[in-house]
């Protein structure tokens, strides 16, 4: 059965197209190529339109105003890869929906782009190719390449397409002529149709058409054909997967190294092939059809809305006390029947595995962005998903754009970094593949090779020889493979309305080995002292450093110069599109400074220059662009990049000013006495703008309309701060890492705010109490509720009021009802905490308190906050699991930090837990501290 079609229909496709549309409608192929139609971007396009088809044009529609290559495609078997196909190219990608079988056709014109000859113009069409058989494995590609495979003056071009075969193990399925024309009373004939595959069991069909002097190519796919007209949703089927399976078939389709070429694009390609190919036989791609788009009733619904109905009018017509109650009796019963058959459908999706049980979750909480088959921007305008994909994609690229103009920067000539000395520290090992493999996460998402992290680990056994070879080859030449250089771009919504683009922020989905190899760089990087490499002031992205830490420093050194009775002055500062800026060689630098080496630095620099991405919205791929800055959101090596780019930050500010960041979010504070207050402003104002002055050499660039300025412990008329060139009045109160600072160093703002978003959950818990299992139950509310309440807990809930730790345990205790199901106020809160196994809040503030403690006590990184805790204590030689701490505090404010607070925490720990583990101080905590503490 033919699948699929291409013919060269010769010079213009309008006298052609009655043709063309029996073709259609008699052969009903599921892709249809025509090239050589000169379509011109002029031209209506509504004239080529056919019933149950997509109409496809190649990109050069766009940009040079005209197309040769159409498609007609079936919606519900293929959806198009426009993010694979490279600008210039007569070419369209169309990926199988149930499948991994890409589709690509291709058309090579006589005529050339201004300054092109025809061998550039052939390269350019053979690196899609590549580009396309580097990130999939199953690949069709039929077309007109115009290379006459017969005539030895093309022997140029015919070596580089054999070359192409030989390296992806392609199959040429064409062997005899295509091209038919009499001249001169001469029959000319020549092979210039191709049907390059990797897929086995594929056959061709030539048939001869008079309207052209090319033969039609009829190339069957293997693919299973559906009814038109019916809803299909794709779905990977897992029920046969297993470790020891996919084992078995990566050995087999495994096809080896040659260790004598440490070219990491052909050793990348031939393990992803083995593994892709394994996947696709053991992980097949399946799809459930439904017949229509209306809603499915039970047979018991539909028949009781016809009873409704006939009651209804029944009633309407005698008015009696009897007809009125046979109504009210049927509508009670449908009521009934829907409630039962809704909680059946719902039951049946939690009952699935676990991303479908926490995207059920979230639909009922109202909390999941659907799928969406329109979009709004800017103008309101209803658009396509495929034009949203492209509109989020020039949107994020043309901002970096516009930013990198509007900005700039000091200049770095990048010295030779080639030619070092090979190090063989620099290299990686067996341990440390394994450390590295085992620290991938599995429910992050895949990259576009749709390779799960899962199936990695459970290769471990038997890949990791060829990942070694692998990832060392890329050390030793400083080369990233292309195919982990193309993102997936996902647009994760950031605040406000969801149907507007500005509202989005890009998060890249990279290669699975990528990852892999990005933890074994990052655990070598780390091998130098955090201190040095991050700073002691950055907090993020770094073991034993939090937001939690990052707060209480602040909280701690506001309260202890509060307890002195001076104003504290602070300002933060937010950058835009921080991770989007980054400049790799004023990295190098960096690295450079830092003594890094010559030859992981070559590879680092590597992995972020000559990147490119493509938006996925819903499916829908954008066009493929590059990426000239920025540090890969989404990656593992991406923040630590970041965290070393903005490292000299305590230095640019001076070792007198108080500094903490989080990523790019920075916090800068001074100390003054009240008479010494306008010259702390100064002195701020002088350290703003050296800050702002260090961000423009670096090329960040500051976002003043987030920028906030409080005096803690000021009571006077509002104070003003210079940042650039904007005057930024003091406010009473600052949102730092979501916690709410007031400038008297209060809490109850913040109380307030954390409890009306837990009581806004309330509702819809009680809604899911009724349909989750309580085990279920308790896993929605540590998600969705206690991630909320407890946010940053050891930071403020010590420092509440009475009556606002009471709104808090009521709170609390409210919800641990609602698990249990007492709606009648049965069980004391004690017996309902017993019940749910969850604990007050008081509770869970004693358990968090001490655990911050013993973690900062024994943490090894030297942040201001562990070094100001361990000041404090004191150890006695009598007694060595005994540590006690020092309240230096004169007021009540001062008692408020973690620092002072510290003696009662540890007094209240009723075990010598000075120096446990982690794990054991843990476990030992939790079973003595009762779960109900009023």
């Amino acid at each position: 059965m033919t699948n699929c079609i291409y013919w060269n229909c010769g010079s213009g496709i309008v006298k052609k197209l009655s043709c063309i549309h029996d073709l259609l409608d008699n052969v009903k192929p599921l892709i249809c190529f025509i090239s050589e139609c000169d379509i011109l971007a002029s031209k209506t396009l509504g004239i080529f339109s056919h019933e149950g088809y997509n109409l496809a044009l190649s990109n050069t529609l766009t940009s040079v105003g005209k197309s040769r290559l159409l498609a007609w495609f079936d919606p519900n078997e293929f959806e198009r890869m426009q993010g694979f196909e490279l600008p210039g190219n007569e070419v369209i990608v169309l990926k199988s929906l149930i499948t991994n079988l890409i589709v690509v056709g291709c058309y090579r014109p006589f005529k050339l782009f201004p300054g092109e000859t025809t061998l550039s113009n052939f390269n350019r069409l053979m690196e899609n190719f590549e580009l396309i058989l580097n990130s999939f494995t199953n690949v069709v590609i039929v077309g007109d390449l115009n290379v006459n495979m017969n005539d030895q003056a093309q022997n140029v071009f015919k070596s580089r397409l054999e070359l192409l075969a030989e390296r992806f193990m392609l199959f040429q399925l064409i062997e005899q002529n295509t091209r038919q024309r009499v001249v001169a009373g001469t029959l000319q004939q020549s092979l210039l149709d191709i049907v390059y595959t990797s897929v086995h069991g594929l056959s061709v069909d030539l048939l001869y058409n008079h309207k052209s002097d090319h033969l039609q190519l009829h190339v069957s796919l293997p693919i299973t054909v559906r009814p038109r007209g019916n809803k299909t949703f794709s779905f990977t089927d897992w029920s046969h997967y297993s470790a020891h399976a996919i084992r078995t078939l990566y050995l087999e389709l495994f096809r080896g190294i040659n260790i004598h070429v440490r070219d990491p694009n052909l050793i990348n390609n031939s393990i992803t092939s083995a593994i892709c190919g394994a996947l696709n036989l053991i992980v097949p791609k399946r799809q459930v059809t439904i017949r229509n788009s209306s809603q499915v009733f039970s047979p018991r619904i539909i028949n009781l809305r016809n009873q409704k109905a006939r009651a209804f009018k029944r009633w309407t017509r005698l008015r009696t006390r009897e007809t009125l109650e046979k109504l009210k009796e049927i509508s009670s019963a449908l009521t009934h029947e829907s409630k039962k058959l809704k909680q059946e459908k719902v039951n049946a999706s939690l009952t699935g595995d676990n991303k479908k049980f926490w995207s059920t979750v979230s639909q009922m909480m109202g909390n999941k962005i659907t799928k969406q088959d329109s979009f709004f921007h800017e103008t309101n305008e209803v658009v396509d998903p495929l034009v949203i994909s492209n509109l989020f994609n020039d949107y994020f690229g043309n901002k970096v754009t516009q930013l990198t103009l509007n900005s700039a920067c000091e200049n770095f000539i990048i010295p030779n970094l080639r030619g070092s000395e090979d190090d063989e520290n620099n290299y990686i090992n067996a341990e440390e593949l394994v450390t590295a493999i085992s620290q991938l996460k599995s429910s992050k998402a895949q990259g576009f090779d749709e390779v799960p992290s899962k199936v990695l680990k459970h290769l471990s056994p038997v890949i990791i020889d060829h990942l070694l070879f692998l990832f060392n080859s890329i050390i030793h030449t400083g080369i990233i493979p292309k195919a982990w250089k193309i993102s997936r771009i996902v647009p994760i919504h950031k605040k406000g309305d969801r149907k507007l683009i500005a509202n989005f922020r890009p998060v890249s989905n990279i290669s699975s080995l990528s990852k892999i190899f990005e933890r074994c760089l990052v655990n070598k990087l780390k091998r130098v002292d955090s201190d040095l490499l991050f700073g002691c002031n950055q907090h993020a992205y770094r073991s034993g450093s939090s937001t939690t830490t990052a707060c209480l420093t602040i909280q701690d050194f506001i309260s202890c110069s509060l307890d002195k009775k001076e104003v504290v002055l602070l300002n933060s500062i937010d950058l835009t599109s921080a991770f989007d800026l980054l400049r790799p060689f004023l990295l190098v630098k960096n690295l450079l400074d830092l003594k890094i080496s010559k030859q992981l630095i070559l590879v680092i620099l590597n992995f972020l220059t000559g990147r490119t991405g493509f938006v996925d919205f819903n499916g829908h791929n954008s066009n493929l662009k590059k990426i000239p800055l920025g540090c890969v959101q989404g990656s593992v090596l991406g923040p630590i990049l970041f965290n070393i780019y903005v490292r000299e930050l305590q230095s640019i500010v001076g070792e007198n000013c108080f500094c903490v960041s989080y990523a790019d979010d920075s916090y800068i504070a001074i100390s003054s006495s009240l008479p010494n207050l306008n010259a702390s402003i100064n002195q701020l104002n002088q350290i703003a703008s050296n800050h702002i002055e260090w961000l423009t050499r670096i090329g960040m660039i500051c976002n003043t309309s987030k920028t906030e300025f409080v005096a803690f412990g000021y009571d006077g008329p509002p104070l003003s701060l210079t940042v650039g060139d904007d005057v930024i009045q003091s406010s009473s109160k600052i949102k730092i890492l979501g916690i709410n600072f007031t400038s008297n160093l209060t809490w109850k703002a913040h109380a307030h705010e954390t409890i009306r978003k837990c009581n806004r959950l309330s509702y819809m818990l009680r809604y899911l109490a009724t349909f989750l299992t309580k085990e279920q139950h308790r896993r929605v509310l540590h998600s969705h509720f206690f991630s909320i309440m407890y946010y940053c807990s050891p930071v403020w809930a010590s420092c509440l009021s009475y009556q606002d730790t009471r709104r808090f345990n009521t709170l609390v205790m409210k919800i641990i009802r609602l698990n249990c199901h007492d709606f009648s106020n049965i069980f004391s809160n004690g017996e309902l905490c017993e019940m749910s196994n969850l604990r007050s809040f008081n509770s869970v503030r004693t358990l968090n308190d001490a655990k911050m403690l013993h973690f900062l006590c024994t943490n090894t990184s030297n942040t201001l906050q562990t070094t100001r805790l361990m000041i404090h204590s004191i150890s006695f030689s009598r007694f060595p699991n005994k540590l006690s701490f020092i309240d230096d505090s004169s007021r009540r404010i001062g008692r408020t930090s973690f620092v002072n607070r510290s003696k009662k925490i540890s007094e209240s720990i009723p075990f010598e837990w000075w120096p446990m583990g982690h794990i054991t101080f843990n476990r030992t905590l939790k079973s003595i501290t009762p779960l109900y503490l009023p």
